[in-house]
């Protein structure tokens, strides 16, 4: 299901142009936010499974989809407000954002 909502998402025009500055809007912002939470709480699960305990390995999958959920609802508030969030301009040189997840 959250895969679904990824590929939703990059759909949108703008979404995957280039690397971005996170939190250049409110709303986003508090979006990132919540990524880093759900980030910690991903290397949290993973020292957990690593320390021997019994741990189901579709937990770590669901969270770190989940913060690629959070982080695509970050961005799509920013292209829909017009923020240019991009790292980079026009004029600088360099590959587009890559998409690791496929």
């Amino acid at each position: 299901m959250l895969t679904n909502l990824v590929h939703h998402i990059e759909a949108t025009e703008g979404i995957l142009s280039d690397w971005s500055l996170p939190g250049a809007h409110t709303e986003s912002a508090a979006f990132e936010v919540a990524r880093t939470v759900c980030r910690r709480a991903e290397r949290n699960a993973v020292r957990l499974a690593n320390s021997g305990v019994e741990f189901k390995p579709e937990i770590l999958s669901y969270l770190n989809r989940l913060s690629d959920v959070i982080w695509l609802f970050g961005r799509l508030i920013e292209v829909k407000a017009g923020v240019d969030a991009r790292l980079r301009s026009g004029d600088t040189a360099g590959p587009k954002w890559s998409r690791a997840w496929k």
